[in-house]
């Protein structure tokens, strides 16, 4: 019996196996570059980046190639940086200790580098801006400024949403200890103390009535079972007009999947979502209006 097809199939999966391993290194190499100074002609990580197309020489040595390179916005590039460092840290940790554990054996470098991506891609600083340019959000939040932070992490976005409307107060919950420890370290490291409450908590535990006039909730950190609860406990938290933000919402896409298993959280799709939120007694949910080009996908429902 010939072992020519077998062979065959061997050789390519090797081979791709090794591109795959080259890809993990030259993400390795390109985030290194972004957190230091200019690369140097000498530098072990220019070669690799350069084979990759990532680098290029210029009349002052090598210089990342575009979209990141001489003109790129440094929040640009601060947030490709803690994409690498969140993605690499997390495959490192699935590969070590195993898939499915949520975000407990993570690194604090690690949640801290969440952090600050979710401030980045999200609203962040531009906070007070966002609140002004939506109508709706406006009126709500100017008779009770007070939002609920599902999956509130080391609390890089409570922060930011502080510091952008100094009347600002927060809620933040979160299930992970560790991750609320860094939070209230940077609370108290920005005078944040009276502005934001953390607690160690799920969603689906929150017993508060009528205490805020916005709350977010990212499906991707929500196991399943919390979920539907969940967003039922926020419906009773939110006084009458107050809105829920749901972000991350899935397209289906294995890779998705595969994170949301990892984070201990849900893949929910658009129409998944519009259902719960539906069922929980919320208006017909909308795309959320105004937001920045590198926030992802986000919608937007009223509560009567």
């Amino acid at each position: 019996m010939s072992t020519t097809g077998d062979t065959r199939a061997t050789s390519a999966a090797a081979t791709a196996t090794a591109e795959l391993i080259d890809s993990i290194w030259v993400a390795s190499a390109l985030a290194s570059a972004l957190g230091g100074p200019a690369l140097a002609e000498e530098d072990p990580a220019a070669e690799v980046l350069a084979a990759a197309g990532l680098v290029e020489q210029s009349d002052t040595g090598w210089v990342l190639s575009e979209p990141l390179g001489p003109g790129a916005r440094p929040e640009r590039i601060a947030m490709v940086r803690e994409q690498l460092i969140g993605a690499l840290g997390q495959a490192a940790t699935i590969a070590v200790r195993g898939a499915g554990r949520g975000w407990e054996d993570n690194s604090d470098e690690v949640l801290l580098a969440a952090g600050r991506l979710s401030a980045a891609r999200g609203l962040g600083g531009n906070f007070a801006t966002y609140i002004n340019a939506t109508p709706e959000l406006a009126a709500a939040f100017g008779a009770c400024p007070v939002i609920i932070d599902v999956g509130v992490g080391v609390a890089a976005g409570a922060c930011a949403m502080c510091e952008g409307l100094p009347q600002t107060r927060v809620i933040g919950l979160d299930v992970n200890a560790r991750a609320l420890a860094l939070a209230r370290q940077l609370v108290a490291a920005k005078g944040l103390g009276d502005r934001i409450e953390l607690r160690l908590q799920g969603v689906e535990e929150l017993r508060d009535v009528g205490v805020a006039s916005l709350a977010h909730i990212p499906p991707r950190f929500i196991p399943r079972p919390a979920l539907s609860e969940g967003i039922d406990r926020l419906y009773r938290a939110l006084r009458p007009g107050g809105l829920v933000f749901v972000s991350g919402i899935s397209s289906d896409s294995a890779i998705e999947r595969w994170q949301a298993y990892n984070t201990g959280g849900s893949a929910v799709t658009l129409a998944e979502c519009a259902a719960l939120l539906r069922a929980a007694g919320f208006e017909q949910p909308k795309p959320a209006p105004n937001l920045p080009p590198e926030a992802p996908m986000v919608v937007l429902a009223t509560r009567p």
